[in-house]
């Protein structure tokens, strides 16, 4: 399976790439309480372990967890709707921050599926394009994104998941922005006012997706 197929399926899942149009802008709260549901499957270890939270993002997950997880995703709800009613609009607010910071947006999503398609094609783009010294960091990212996402599916197979509910592939989806957006600053940094050409490429590489491909400061705003 080529790392484009894995790309593909992963976007079938109720990860934020599968969700209409009303559902799109979902709030930093729900992400938080969808990742912890994700973060309680049975091999979520190997996902979380790719993350790289600061130490007080990790020990406000920890009460988010306390307070957020249950079982079922009919349970999840309730309890969101529960801590929203006895909690101070800070406390709400302080959750919401960090399910903002931790899970991706749904641009976020579906940017990090086309910005792997187009590093994947980098070579032929001009040579006033080229990416020399980032060759490494960009494969590196372009590994580590294949193997996380293929071992999503072979958890999630094993696990006997309903796509439709939390998934491993929601964490690894997670795992792959958090490593592609300094690797996308680093490409910026590199290219300088050459930024919006190679940007014009990379959305002819991928028109379907073109809309995703914009400047990291547009995709960090969610």
């Amino acid at each position: 399976m080529q790392f484009e197929a894995v790309g593909d399926h992963l976007s079938r899942y109720k990860s934020p790439g599968n969700m209409d149009e009303a559902e799109r802008v979902e709030s930093g709260l729900h992400k938080l309480s969808r990742f912890i549901q994700a973060a309680n499957l049975p091999y979520a270890h190997q996902f979380l372990d790719a993350l790289d939270l600061s130490a007080s993002d990790s020990a406000a997950l920890a009460l988010a967890v306390e307070e957020l997880y249950r079982p079922t995703s009919l349970d999840s709800e309730y309890a969101l709707f529960a801590f929203e009613a006895s909690h101070t609009r800070a406390d709400v607010q302080a959750f919401g921050d960090l399910g903002n910071r931790i899970v991706e947006s749904h641009q976020q999503f579906l940017a990090t599926g086309a910005w792997s398609h187009v590093l994947k094609r980098r070579h032929e783009a001009s040579p006033t394009f080229h990416l020399k010294g980032l060759d490494e960091a960009i494969n590196d990212y372009l590994r580590f994104a294949d193997d996380i996402g293929r071992r999503a599916i072979d958890a999630d197979f094993l696990s006997e998941l309903d796509p439709l509910e939390c998934t491993h592939a929601q964490l690894a989806a997670t795992a792959q922005w958090q490593r592609l957006r300094p690797l996308l600053r680093a490409i910026e940094v590199h290219l300088g006012e050459r930024r919006e050409a190679f940007l014009a490429w990379a959305g002819s590489v991928e028109p379907s997706r073109a809309e995703f491909l914009v400047p990291l400061a547009d995709l960090e705003k969610g």
